[in-house]
């Protein structure tokens, strides 16, 4: 099997999926329905959230970064989501715990689950 690759993967909402970009170049290198990612963080660029909550105009500022890894399944994965307006941060569904990091991730039409180890 080769290396995972490292990537960006955020919510493209104009096409529907997840656009994925490559982590060192930044640049779109695939568009995906459903996305399998390990050793995952959760980021926010601050900046891009400021201009959310100032225009009230969405742009691309959230992302899961990690390794694409091979379709499994996750019996046990909890759903995650981040909404500028009342997020810093992704957060658990039921909890509404921060969630900086995990194990893995599943992305597809559904949502962002998260396994932790």
């Amino acid at each position: 099997m080769d290396t995972p690759k490292k990537v960006y993967v955020h919510r493209n909402l104009h096409k529907g999926g997840y656009s994925i970009l490559d982590a060192k170049t930044y640049r779109v290198i695939d568009y995906q329905w459903e996305v399998f990612l390990e050793n995952v963080e959760f980021r926010v660029r601050k900046y891009g959230q400021a201009m959310v909550r100032k225009q009230k105009q969405k742009n691309v500022h959230a992302f899961a970064v990690g390794f694409i890894v091979d379709k499994f399944t996750a019996n046990d994965a909890l759903r995650i989501t981040y909404d500028p307006y009342a997020h810093n941060t992704f957060v658990e569904v039921e909890s509404g715990e921060e969630v900086l990091q995990s194990f893995r991730c599943i992305l597809n039409e559904k949502g962002c689950f998260i396994v932790k180890k």
